[in-house]
């Protein structure tokens, strides 16, 4: 994960597990890669992600400034 980065803001930490992208399962870090080939960052990302063993969900944009 960057610092600074849109994850890093919303609070994803290293050790989350990802589980969805937009709605659309991810069980690897390739299917993960090919998901987000297909996202405008600046329009906003919905990430599914378990963290300390919690299922939560986040919002990510870039703010494009």
């Amino acid at each position: 994960m960057q610092r600074g980065s849109a994850a890093e803001r919303k609070g994803l930490r290293p050790g989350d597990v990802i589980t969805e992208v937009n709605h659309k399962s991810v069980a690897s870090p390739k299917q993960f890669r090919d998901v987000l080939k297909g996202i405008d960052p600046k329009k906003g990302v919905i990430v599914n992600f378990t963290s300390r063993g919690t299922s939560k969900f986040e919002i990510l944009k870039e703010s494009g400034d």
